[in-house]
């Protein structure tokens, strides 16, 4: 019996020491923003897939140069760079280790390298539901990498553009490299970009236009979180775009793709045009080649032309306040001007099939959309939800829907054999839109479309 004490002693004093042993392994791990010159701590753990291992701890990379990248599956520029990091991967093996690192789940990230062809070949080992990391080394732009020397000690921050195979060599050299710290916006609290809008109770609404410190990034639309109306506009970009954004937000229901088929530019001045209004560039209203009027390098046009515009309005307000204040606002600013009338145009009329009704009739599941690289569709939602996704093509004419078709629906198109799609392109909207193909495979789920003149909500721009 006393043996079997001792032995039960011992097996308590195990257990204790190993619980002590967790407790202080948890409190040296302490996250805090690091930036260049700090020494990433060893214990965080990293969850992977595409490595055969389930969990990897920093200190395992430990002798290699680390490139730890971070992306996320809705930023087209992050999945056209992972191709050009297995390269870089490939060509330093064994002194290089690139980590792609996520917020999204495994099961996501597979669904991305399965549906882009160009990734293929890309079998880098993906960190996915990272938040530790994030925590690590905070940021809002993404592509977003942090270089790590053979010791853990971070030597650079940068965008993209600075992995190259010569900075990487130059790193594992063990030479000094000065690359240019990625900037990253200041982070603003969505309705505090004034001050505490909520704390000055006189406050009705205040704007500011500036030039951009930051070259990249967009914009957003905040809402404020009691009546979930629009309380705050951020945009960064050229300011045709912002005439765009605010038309497309309040009339269209997204930000994003430039649609030059629901703008209408009647800009006389050829300068004005040139400048602010071209839509005929290669990237639309923006120049790919330089010189460019009076402009050297992209830079200089950036510098000149991308802009910063904020608005608050502490109380919110609906789409079509906002968007007077907006366009109130941008006209005083700009030499082009916006507004917003009703014209005809060609447009989609969509119409249904007395067969439609049970060839759209949804399974039931989960709610979902399908938006990515090769395919628009949705499942179990409204019709309407399908040519929301529709609308995000660069070219697509407006779409009218006829169908009187109210209940749930299961409609997929998969463009994967469009000649006009470029995998490259990211997600399928960058592509211009198949009419024979959705026409086609609307067909089947009995739809019907034509193209008839109606009126529909343009913006016009002019001088």
């Amino acid at each position: 019996m006393n043996h079997l004490k001792r032995i039960l002693v011992l097996l308590i004093l195990l257990i204790i020491a190993g619980i002590d042993t967790f407790a202080q392994s948890a409190v040296q791990i302490t996250l805090k923003p690091l930036t260049i010159g700090d020494t990433l701590q060893a214990g965080i753990p990293l969850k992977l897939m595409n490595d055969g291992q389930e969990v990897l701890k920093v200190r395992d990379l430990r002798g290699k140069v680390v490139l730890l990248d971070f992306w996320e599956k809705y930023c087209p520029a992050c999945i056209s760079g992972l191709p050009k990091l297995q390269r870089l991967q490939d060509r330093f093996s064994g002194e290089l280790q690139v980590i792609a690192v996520t917020s999204s789940p495994e099961s996501e990230v597979r669904e991305v390298l399965n549906r882009v062809d160009f990734l293929e070949k890309v079998n880098l080992p993906f960190a996915v539901e990272d938040s530790l990391l994030d925590e690590v080394f905070p940021h809002r732009i993404i592509p977003h990498i942090i270089w790590l020397d053979s010791h853990g000690v971070v030597k650079a921050i940068t965008g993209g553009e600075e992995v190259t195979e010569a900075n990487i060599q130059a790193m594992i050299d063990g030479r000094e490299i000065i690359l240019p710290l990625k900037k990253e916006p200041i982070i603003q609290v969505s309705t505090n970009f004034f001050g505490d809008a909520r704390a000055d109770s006189s406050l009705l609404m205040r704007s500011e236009l500036r030039r951009a410190a930051i070259m990249n990034g967009r914009g957003h639309i905040s809402l404020d979180q009691e009546n979930g109306l629009p309380n705050g506009v951020f945009f960064r970009m050229k300011p045709i775009g912002m005439f765009y954004d605010i038309f497309s937000y309040t009339k269209i229901g997204f930000l994003g793709n430039l649609n030059c088929r629901r703008i209408i530019n009647e800009v006389k001045d050829s300068l004005t045009f040139k400048r602010y209004a071209n839509a005929n560039l290669p990237i639309p209203y923006h120049p790919n080649k330089f010189p460019y009027m009076h402009y050297k390098t992209r830079d200089e046009f950036y510098k000149e032309n991308i802009l910063v515009y904020r608005l608050t309005l502490p109380q919110g307000v609906p789409d079509s306040l906002l968007l007077r204040y907006v366009l109130a606002d941008l006209n005083r600013y700009f030499p082009i001007k916006g507004r917003v009338e009703k014209r005809k145009v060609p447009c989609w009329v969509v119409t249904a099939a007395d067969s439609a009704a049970a060839l759209l009739a949804s399974n039931g599941g989960k709610p979902r959309n399908i938006y990515n690289s090769d395919s628009v569709g949705v499942i179990n939602k409204p019709l309407d939800m399908f040519f929301y996704w529709i609308r995000h093509f660069r070219d697509a004419e407006p779409f009218i829907d006829e169908t009187g078709i109210d209940f749930p629906v299961d409609l997929a198109v998969d463009f994967r054999d469009s000649p006009l799609r470029k995998p490259r392109n990211g997600y399928i909207g960058n592509n211009p839109l198949d009419r024979d193909m959705l026409k086609a495979a609307l067909q089947r789920y009995g739809l019907n479309m034509k193209k008839e003149q109606r009126e529909v909500d343009m913006l016009i721009i002019y001088d």
